[in-house]
């Protein structure tokens, strides 16, 4: 007995208790939290990276994302590749319309 209540006996019961408990309080706290996403901008940035034995440097052509919303909260991406620039316009032209307003602690959400 602990504090009047038994504890579970077996792990599963136990782990159980433990992911609903959390379950729970996140639900609780996403709800209170009325975040909404008012920006999402995507940009090409060429960066200079230097490697040892060569003169020059190497230039690394990175996408830079960010999500910004109403309260002051942003986020942010960063990633390289060869589809960069289908990559930019795809997160600006249809990504970004699609989010707006919605609110970023709702991932499973559509």
């Amino acid at each position: 007995m602990f504090g009047g209540a038994a504890l579970p006996t077996s792990p599963f019961l136990f782990d159980f208790a433990v992911r609903s408990a959390i379950t729970v309080t996140a639900g609780r706290i996403q709800s209170r939290c009325h975040l909404k996403i008012t920006d999402v901008k995507a940009t090409l940035h060429r960066v200079p990276v230097e490697v040892p034995l060569l003169k020059e440097p190497i230039v690394m052509a990175v996408l830079f994302a960010v999500v910004e919303t109403d309260q002051g909260v942003s986020g942010y991406g960063l990633t390289r590749g060869a589809q960069r620039y289908g990559m930019r316009e795809f997160i600006n032209r249809e990504v970004a319309p699609f989010l707006r307003g919605k609110n970023p602690l709702e991932t499973e959400r559509t």
